[in-house]
């Protein structure tokens, strides 16, 4: 059994709730601020620069253009105008994906949906000395609109601001891919910490293979409507259903033994 008061750092990986943050999700998403951003921006200097990367045929009219980008969307044609460069995954303020997800966030039209214990748990252990930090396949400016605009409860629309208590941010573009052990090292040593004192917490089984790799220990989140975990996962990883299981330094949790680290 491993001290669990070594740890300074725990960094997640970030899923809003019943829906992963990357992948398909996003343009979904984004183009439901679509009709009001045109129909509010078409002729403004801000929207301009998007409207103008779009081939001259579909910059006629509000209408072409939004015709257009559903038959894209539809179709899921994967080009440089309507999504980043580098991919769905990661959505900047550069691409018109992430003007209209950033414009859907600032207009309310939509609002991140997190598991009931995130926020409170992210509180209590920032308030009680711990680091927090987020590495996601999503981009970092994706990451910090997804808090900036959190769903307060699931009956209101009303949001919260949790960013504040997150002390850095990560991706796969300044530390690597998910699933590779140097990625995680990465991180440990941007954070200016040893291995174990980090504490890597994710829902995917290989994330939780590579930060063991790199001697990082993780906890596997499993969560309702999640893919069934694979069938030996209990014994080999600490496995639980909430963060309120979760025990560091001395705060109440879930038993944690060895399969909290590399074995």
């Amino acid at each position: 059994h491993h001290p669990l008061v070594k740890i300074s750092t725990v960094y997640v990986c970030v899923k809003k709730r019943r829906r992963r943050v990357s992948q398909a999700c996003q343009f979904p998403y984004a183009l439901k601020a679509l009709p009001d951003v045109l129909a509010q921006k078409w002729d403004h200097p801000e929207f301009e620069p998007y409207r103008n990367a779009f081939p001259p045929e579909y910059r006629t009219s509000p209408e072409q253009f939004k015709a257009h980008v559903e038959d894209l969307t539809a179709r899921d044609v994967k080009i440089a105008y309507l999504k980043n460069l580098q991919g769905k995954s990661h959505i900047s303020s550069n691409h018109l994906t992430g003007y209209l997800w950033q414009s859907g966030y600032e207009s309310h039209a939509y609002a991140t949906p997190l598991y009931s214990d995130v926020a409170p748990h992210l509180e209590l252990w920032r308030s009680t000395g711990f680091d927090l930090a987020i590495y996601s396949s999503g981009s970092v400016f994706a990451q910090k609109l997804l808090f900036q605009y959190v769903q307060k409860s699931r009956d209101t629309s009303e949001t919260i601001d949790p960013r504040p208590l997150i002390s850095a941010w990560f991706d796969t573009t300044n530390a690597g891919p998910k699933t590779e052990m140097g990625s995680y090292r990465v991180i440990a040593t941007a954070l200016g910490l040893r291995y174990e004192e980090v504490l890597f917490l994710s829902d995917n089984v290989k994330e939780i293979d590579a930060a063991h790799e790199a001697n990082i220990p993780a906890i596997v989140v499993h969560r309702e409507g999640n893919p069934p975990l694979p069938a030996n996962a209990r014994d080999r990883y600490t496995v639980v259903t909430s963060l309120a299981e979760i025990e560091i330094g001395g705060s109440k949790s879930a038993k944690i033994d060895d399969r909290f680290w590399k074995r």
